[in-house]
């Protein structure tokens, strides 16, 4: 079972050996927790965040809704029994452009066959001619984890979440590179033991390696 937010927090305090500080903690979970997880789904573990979702593309339609989630698309598929295909993206210059043809052609409606994303929908064209179940593999955002009781979105990280936002609290922090430096090779050792990689590298802290000391947009503690 995964650990909850406030389990991670309160065992990150404990490494911390820090004193009571509601300011401390404050940072930890709205400006550290978000970006540790940000790094760790941007470096290594977006493949953990595909789903597959699906909207409903009403008869004469062109548009469905998105997750608010949805990070980027991989492909779309149009639901229709024998006859399900797939439908591969395009940018929107390539869309508007079928568009046009479309439009000169006469075609008012028919089966999709092309899409494209504005925003938070995804247009098709032609307006559909049936009423369709339109299906996306996609890459999701990952949760902040905004509550106490929220659980990280990658499964079986927890010890390596609890280690890297360890030592990044400690890089925060300022004059504490010794015990950051602990808590890095313990995040990499994790990393190497959950991928099974010889020279697994904590995605998180690898900036420090090249002389960027502070990845954060707002850097408070010295």
């Amino acid at each position: 079972m995964s650990l909850t937010r406030l389990a991670i927090l309160n065992q990150v305090l404990l490494n911390l050996q820090h004193p009571a500080d509601s300011t401390v903690e404050t940072q930890l979970k709205n400006v550290w927790l978000p970006l540790v997880l940000q790094r760790i789904a941007d470096s290594r573990h977006w493949e953990r965040l595909e789903s597959v979702e699906s909207g409903a593309l009403a008869s004469g339609a062109t548009t469905v809704t998105l997750p608010a989630a949805l990070r980027s698309l991989i492909n779309v598929r149009i639901d229709n029994g024998a006859n399900s295909k797939t439908i591969t993206p395009i940018t929107a210059t390539e869309f508007d452009r079928w568009e046009h043809s479309v439009i000169e052609g006469g075609v008012t409606t028919g089966e999709p066959l092309y899409c494209t994303r504005y925003g938070a929908t995804l247009e098709f064209s032609p307006p559909s001619d049936d009423a369709y179940v339109v299906s996306f593999r996609c890459i999701t955002a990952i949760s902040e984890m905004g509550s106490d009781g929220a659980t990280c979105d990658i499964p079986d990280i927890d010890d390596i979440l609890i280690a890297e936002l360890t030592a990044y609290a400690y890089m925060q922090m300022g004059n504490n590179e010794t015990n950051a430096g602990t808590w890095k090779a313990t995040a990499k050792r994790l990393w190497q033991e959950h991928d099974g990689e010889i020279d697994g590298e904590s995605p998180v802290m690898r900036l420090y390696d090249v002389g960027v000391r502070d990845i954060s947009p707002d850097r408070w503690y010295t």
